[in-house]
């Protein structure tokens, strides 16, 4: 696991593209089975893109927008926003050619560190099918609900015990 070029920076305004190209790749499943032309789908992306950054941008005040980066190159995006009570993921994706590397676990390891400093919770929002599901069971979260589409998940710190507690749920058994 080569994490030792790996650096997080805030994003600007220039990394646009990326950061609409790492969204896009997250939606890249599910329209190969869309009957539309590459533009109508980049159109889409950008559309549902525009979308989502002016409704965190309405509801979370605190966020943080970064740039994963490898080296000097952009690799990944992290949309993060810490409140008094918890710390929100709201975005996390590598692209897809920097992924299986041990990079994704190494950040989340990252933010499980700001948020067992900050003394909060992490939540996010996943959807149902997806592979991160098991990607963030296997770091300590836990499902604690469900709205048809997407789970909602979280992790707690326990200081007691110097490892994660499971947030309690409703739906454990999955």
């Amino acid at each position: 696991m080569d994490t030792a070029q790996l650096s997080v920076r805030a994003a600007t305004p220039e990394d646009e593209p990326f950061l609409r190209d790492a969204y896009a790749s997250t939606r890249a499943a599910e329209l190969a089975a869309v009957p539309w032309n590459e533009a109508q789908k980049r159109a889409f992306c950008d559309q549902q893109f525009d979308a989502q950054i002016a409704d965190y941008r309405r509801t979370f005040r605190e966020t943080e927008d970064l740039v994963v980066c490898h080296g000097a190159t952009a690799v990944g995006r992290i949309l993060k926003a810490l409140t008094r009570n918890e710390f929100i993921l709201l975005d996390f994706v590598l692209m897809p050619e920097h992924r299986n590397r041990g990079w994704g676990s190494f950040l989340l390891g990252m933010m499980q560190d700001e948020a067992r400093t900050a003394l909060v919770p992490i939540v996010l929002y996943v959807e149902l099918h997806s592979p991160a599901v098991a990607f963030y069971r296997r770091h300590g979260f836990v499902i604690t609900g469900e709205d048809g589409l997407r789970f909602a998940m979280k992790w707690v710190h326990s200081p007691r015990n110097g490892g994660t507690v499971p947030a309690q749920s409703k739906n454990q058994q999955r």
